[in-house]
């Protein structure tokens, strides 16, 4: 029954790795329609319960109500989140939090801002240039695509990504993305199909 066990996990190990080469591999096609943010931020964060549990890991939210909402591919968008959030799990400790917040945000035009931090280990100087290349990586069993696809989707959706250190530890993503109307939505989504 062990080797079973092990087995297994070594298949959803292999099967996420090959997932993640393929997303890289393939061409970005967007899927556009409009979306509230907090709801995206909430079904990634319920994908990702049960991994959570197992690592007794505290998710603090605050997502601001009435953001506007975006005109984005629900399903990438969601998935970039979620590679980030897989980032922070791992780099998390047992009875640490991750905190997840929402908030309008007008830095670079009118958007919103999503804000994911974690009490990890934080980022080393050396790594702030690779972060989010391809296939860099610090863990033994990681293929270095997860944030790269992230951010990858991230710019896809004209937003922009970056990490910090917090103190006294861990790391910050922030993810702004912009607002668009109805016009640019119609633009987007012909776009998104050819």
């Amino acid at each position: 029954q062990r080797r079973i066990d092990i087995s297994v996990r070594e298949v959803k190990r292999l099967e996420g790795i090959l997932e993640e080469l393929l997303d890289f591999a393939k061409p970005l096609q967007l899927k556009y329609g409009q979306h509230q943010i907090n709801n995206l931020l909430a079904s990634s964060i319920e994908l990702l319960e049960m991994k959570f549990k197992e690592e007794a890991i505290n998710v603090i939210t605050d997502f601001k109500s009435n953001l506007p909402l975006i005109v984005a591919d629900g399903e990438k968008l969601g998935q970039a989140f979620i590679n980030i959030l897989l980032n922070d799990l791992e780099a998390s400790t047992q009875g640490s939090t991750i905190e997840i917040r929402s908030n309008i945000d007008s830095t670079y035009g009118e958007g919103v801002n999503v804000i994911i931090a974690d009490e990890g280990y934080g980022v080393s100087k050396e790594q702030f240039p690779e972060i989010f290349k391809p296939f860099y990586t610090t863990k033994s069993k990681g293929t270095g695509l997860g944030l790269s696809n992230a951010s990858r989707i991230i710019e896809a959706h004209r937003g922009k990504i970056d990490v910090e250190n917090r103190k006294p530890g861990g790391a910050v993503f922030k993810v702004f993305l912009p607002c668009q109307n109805s016009h640019s939505l119609e633009v987007d989504t012909k776009a998104g199909q050819k």
